[in-house]
Formats: structure tokens, C-alpha cells, sequence
């Protein structure tokens, strides 16, 4: 969604107000009501920096409706996500049902400079003599402009720097003192599952917490199982 709007002439500067929302849409025959974690707004303008840092909803769904939600579903195809994605207002907050593998891989252009890299699971197979049988080619395609990718990722370092609280805390707070290198990255939550991707220079890595039968997650360390595997994955990796 970010990415999207700074194809579109937004900058980390550009502002919404950050406030308790409803949205029409279908020429208004229907409404949706997004909601902050915790109910929690600023009830003022914030920028698009701060609005990624603490994970702010209605920043996001105010952006992609002024856009129109054809500009997030032509990013995320350029990204690498080939799930069927509908243009409804929710769609800014992933509501679509997109797999981690997808999900990580589409991450890959900011991690490589504007570069989309598809993911593969087998680098090279040989026989037991060394003879290569089977080795992947990988392909680096220019999807986005460079420089907005860097200004991407820079804006994906804000959830990890307590400097960047304000009415709410930034959403990697739990685990920025776990972390001891440049990284940028992206949490996620619903009542069923939590995720997060992210990156630094060397490693992109994606974590998915959840039940199988979809029961909701307990409140409080459930919800922080993902972001301290990614953690301290990154760290050792």
C-alpha cells in the first residue's frame, strides 16, 4: 500500500488525519468501519512515516481509497503476488488470503534495490561425485524505481525505532533490543494469526504464527511469537 503511494506522488511527509472512521463505498451502498489496535488515534494528521511505524489503519485505507484500489492490486502483481486480490477498501490491510511464501517473496524488491527476485526452494542438486544434476537460475527483474524502493525501505526501519512514538507505540518495539543490524520489515495481526517480514542487506525472512483450525491466538505472548522467531532469526542468520 506504501509503496503504491509513493508511486503516486505521496511522501513520507504526506498527511491524513488519524481518527475513529467509517468509508463508503459501491457508490455507497456499503460502509466499512476499519478500527487502530486498541482504538487507539491519533485524532490529528500524522505522516505516512509514522502511519507505517505504528501501524496506523485508517492511514492506510484513506490512502488507497484516494488512490483507488486498482493502484495497490497493479503494485502487488509488480511485487510478485499472484493471488486473486479484490478491490475492496480492506484490501490496504491484507485482508486477502496470500500464502508466507508469496508474501515473503513480494518483500524481495525493496530488499534488492527495486529488484524482484522469485523465490525457489532448491538452489542446486548433485550426484556423489559433484556432477551438477539440477541448479536454479535466478532471474533479477527491475519491478520498481530504485529510489523510491530505498525510500520504501527506509520508511520500513520506523517500526523498530522507539523515537517514532507518539499516541501509540511503534510496532516492533517488543523486539528492537533483540535486533543488532540494519533491518527493515512489516508486522501484521489478526485475532487468528500473526506475521512478520522483513529484511537486512544479507536475509529476507518470513514468520507465520496460527492455528490450523483458525482458533484465535491468547492475548499478549501469542501475539509476539512471530515477531521474536523472525528476531532472532535475523540475528543468527
Amino acid at each position: 500500500m506504501y509503496y503504491a503511494a509513493l508511486e503516486n506522488g505521496f511522501t513520507p511527509t504526506t498527511s491524513f488525519v488519524s481518527e475513529e472512521s467509517t468509508f463508503p463505498f459501491n457508490d455507497g451502498e456499503d460502509e466499512y468501519s476499519p478500527g487502530n489496535f486498541g482504538n487507539r488515534y491519533a485524532d490529528d494528521f500524522i505522516t505516512m512515516a509514522e502511519a507505517l511505524a505504528v501501524s496506523d489503519n485508517i492511514f492506510a485505507v484513506k490512502s488507497h481509497l484516494f488512490l483507488g484500489p486498482e493502484a495497490l492490486m497493479e503494485t502487488a502483481k509488480k511485487a510478485g503476488i499472484d493471488s486473486p486480490l479484490s478491490p475492496i477498501p480492506s484490501l490496504a490491510l491484507g485482508t486477502e488470503n496470500v500464502n508466507l511464501l508469496e508474501l515473503t517473496g513480494s518483500y524481495s524488491p525493496f530488499a534488492n534495490g527495486g529488484y524482484r527476485i522469485d523465490p525457489y526452494l532448491i538452489e542446486k542438486v548433485t550426484d556423489g561425485e559433484g556432477n551438477v544434476i539440477l541448479e536454479t537460475e535466478t532471474e533479477k527483474v527491475e519491478v520498481f524505481d530504485p529510489s523510491l524502493a530505498y525510500i520504501m525501505t527506509d520508511l520500513m526501519t520506523g517500526m523498530f525505532d522507539p523515537d517514532m512514538d507518539t499516541y501509540t507505540t511503534v510496532t516492533g518495539r517488543s523486539v528492537a533490543h533483540m535486533i543488532n543490524r540494519p533491518i527493515a520489515g512489516k508486522s501484521g495481526s489478526t485475532p487468528a494469526d500473526s506475521w512478520m517480514v522483513g529484511f537486512s542487506p544479507q536475509l529476507l525472512t518470513g514468520v507465520w504464527v496460527g492455528y490450523d483450525d483458525n482458533r484465535s491466538l491468547h492475548h499478549g505472548d501469542e501475539g509476539q511469537f512471530a515477531k521474536r522467531i523472525w528476531a532472532r532469526t535475523m540475528n543468527e542468520g
